[in-house]
Protein backbone atom coordinates (compact mmCIF):
# COMPACT_ATOMS: atom_id res chain seq x y z
CA UNK A 1 0.00 0.00 0.00
CA UNK A 2 1.59 3.16 -1.24
CA UNK A 3 1.66 6.34 0.84
CA UNK A 4 -1.24 8.23 -0.98
CA UNK A 5 -3.55 4.95 -0.75
CA UNK A 6 -2.95 5.11 3.00
CA UNK A 7 -3.34 8.58 3.29
CA UNK A 8 -7.42 8.24 1.47
CA UNK A 9 -7.61 5.62 3.67
CA UNK A 10 -7.39 7.33 6.74
CA UNK A 11 -9.29 10.28 5.33
CA UNK A 12 -12.47 8.28 4.13
CA UNK A 13 -12.66 6.84 7.42
CA UNK A 14 -12.40 9.90 9.26
CA UNK A 15 -14.62 11.88 6.78
CA UNK A 16 -17.34 9.52 5.55
CA UNK A 17 -18.91 9.16 9.00
CA UNK A 18 -18.99 12.64 9.12
CA UNK A 19 -20.77 13.58 6.25
CA UNK A 20 -22.69 10.56 6.62
CA UNK A 21 -23.98 12.26 9.83
CA UNK A 22 -24.87 15.65 8.44
CA UNK A 23 -26.70 14.32 5.15
CA UNK A 24 -28.71 12.82 7.93
CA UNK A 25 -29.16 15.35 10.90
CA UNK A 26 -30.13 18.24 8.66
CA UNK A 27 -31.25 16.02 5.97
CA UNK A 28 -33.65 14.95 8.08
CA UNK A 29 -34.04 11.46 6.13
CA UNK A 30 -33.12 9.65 9.13
CA UNK A 31 -34.84 10.44 12.37
CA UNK A 32 -35.94 8.05 15.39
CA UNK A 33 -39.28 6.93 15.38
CA UNK A 34 -39.66 6.14 18.92
CA UNK A 35 -40.52 8.35 21.75
CA UNK A 36 -41.01 7.90 25.80
CA UNK A 37 -43.68 10.58 26.35
CA UNK A 38 -47.06 10.32 26.18
CA UNK A 39 -48.23 14.04 25.98
CA UNK A 40 -47.60 16.09 22.98
CA UNK A 41 -44.08 17.83 23.05
CA UNK A 42 -44.97 21.59 22.98
CA UNK A 43 -41.44 22.86 20.45
CA UNK A 44 -41.53 26.43 19.65
CA UNK A 45 -43.83 29.24 20.91
CA UNK A 46 -46.27 29.27 18.03
CA UNK A 47 -47.67 25.72 19.62
CA UNK A 48 -48.20 27.01 22.58
CA UNK A 49 -51.65 26.39 23.62
CA UNK A 50 -51.41 28.82 26.80
CA UNK A 51 -53.76 31.72 25.09
CA UNK A 52 -54.42 33.28 28.69
CA UNK A 53 -57.55 35.78 29.28
CA UNK A 54 -57.08 38.96 30.18
CA UNK A 55 -55.48 39.52 33.41
CA UNK A 56 -54.02 35.76 33.84
CA UNK A 57 -50.69 35.82 33.71
CA UNK A 58 -48.49 32.24 33.64
CA UNK A 59 -45.85 32.61 36.65
CA UNK A 60 -42.47 30.44 37.03
CA UNK A 61 -42.89 29.89 40.68
CA UNK A 62 -39.77 27.64 40.38
CA UNK A 63 -42.28 24.30 40.69
CA UNK A 64 -43.53 22.23 37.79
CA UNK A 65 -47.02 23.08 36.92
CA UNK A 66 -50.67 20.78 36.21
CA UNK A 67 -52.36 23.38 34.27
CA UNK A 68 -56.22 22.74 33.03
CA UNK A 69 -57.35 24.40 30.50
CA UNK A 70 -61.09 25.84 30.41
CA UNK A 71 -63.52 28.09 28.88
CA UNK A 72 -66.01 26.95 31.64
CA UNK A 73 -65.22 24.45 34.12
CA UNK A 74 -68.10 22.01 33.78
CA UNK A 75 -68.21 18.12 35.37
CA UNK A 76 -65.73 16.96 33.43
CA UNK A 77 -63.38 19.62 34.44
CA UNK A 78 -64.15 19.30 38.01
CA UNK A 79 -63.27 15.47 37.71
CA UNK A 80 -59.91 16.19 36.36
CA UNK A 81 -58.98 18.63 38.92
CA UNK A 82 -59.72 15.99 41.43
CA UNK A 83 -57.31 13.24 38.70
CA UNK A 84 -54.41 16.28 39.54
CA UNK A 85 -54.71 16.04 42.71
CA UNK A 86 -54.68 11.86 42.96
CA UNK A 87 -51.53 12.30 40.36
CA UNK A 88 -49.77 14.89 42.62
CA UNK A 89 -50.36 12.59 45.46
CA UNK A 90 -48.84 9.36 43.52
CA UNK A 91 -45.86 10.74 43.28
CA UNK A 92 -45.12 10.63 46.75
CA UNK A 93 -42.08 12.24 47.92
CA UNK A 94 -41.87 14.13 45.10
CA UNK A 95 -45.25 15.87 45.13
CA UNK A 96 -44.20 18.48 46.64
CA UNK A 97 -42.67 19.47 43.54
CA UNK A 98 -45.42 20.18 41.70
CA UNK A 99 -48.95 22.30 41.48
CA UNK A 100 -52.20 21.79 40.15
CA UNK A 101 -53.97 24.86 38.85
CA UNK A 102 -57.34 25.41 37.00
CA UNK A 103 -57.29 28.49 34.56
CA UNK A 104 -60.84 29.20 33.89
CA UNK A 105 -61.61 31.36 30.82
CA UNK A 106 -58.55 30.43 28.91
CA UNK A 107 -59.49 31.55 24.94
CA UNK A 108 -59.58 30.14 22.10
CA UNK A 109 -58.25 26.63 23.40
CA UNK A 110 -60.08 23.28 23.79
CA UNK A 111 -59.87 21.52 27.39
CA UNK A 112 -56.74 20.26 27.74
CA UNK A 113 -54.15 19.85 30.55
CA UNK A 114 -50.57 21.69 29.88
CA UNK A 115 -47.24 20.51 32.16
CA UNK A 116 -45.09 23.90 32.67
CA UNK A 117 -41.73 23.51 33.42
CA UNK A 118 -40.20 25.50 36.57
CA UNK A 119 -39.37 28.34 34.18
CA UNK A 120 -42.68 28.79 32.80
CA UNK A 121 -42.22 27.80 29.65
CA UNK A 122 -45.58 25.21 28.65
CA UNK A 123 -43.37 21.48 27.78
CA UNK A 124 -46.26 18.82 27.28
CA UNK A 125 -49.89 18.99 26.42
CA UNK A 126 -52.38 15.80 27.23
CA UNK A 127 -55.85 15.78 25.67
CA UNK A 128 -58.91 14.87 28.13
CA UNK A 129 -59.48 11.65 26.84
CA UNK A 130 -55.90 10.26 27.98
CA UNK A 131 -55.55 8.33 30.82
CA UNK A 132 -54.01 10.14 33.85
CA UNK A 133 -51.79 7.28 34.18
CA UNK A 134 -50.09 9.06 31.21
CA UNK A 135 -49.64 12.35 33.16
CA UNK A 136 -48.47 10.20 35.90
CA UNK A 137 -45.23 8.46 33.92
CA UNK A 138 -44.18 11.60 31.92
CA UNK A 139 -44.06 13.57 35.33
CA UNK A 140 -42.58 10.49 37.30
CA UNK A 141 -40.01 10.74 34.53
CA UNK A 142 -39.20 14.38 34.08
CA UNK A 143 -38.90 14.79 37.77
CA UNK A 144 -36.32 12.21 37.77
CA UNK A 145 -34.18 13.30 35.36
CA UNK A 146 -34.88 17.41 36.48
CA UNK A 147 -32.72 19.15 38.88
CA UNK A 148 -34.78 22.60 38.92
CA UNK A 149 -38.25 22.82 40.39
Amino acid sequence: MTKISSLWLVIGVAVLPLIFAMLSYFGGWWQPVGKVNNGVLIVSEAEQPLLLSPGEELVANGRWQLIMLSSQCQSECQAWMQRLAKIKTALGRDSDRIDSRLLNGATGTAQSIVLVDPLGNPVLSYRLEQSPRDILDDLKRLLKVSKIG
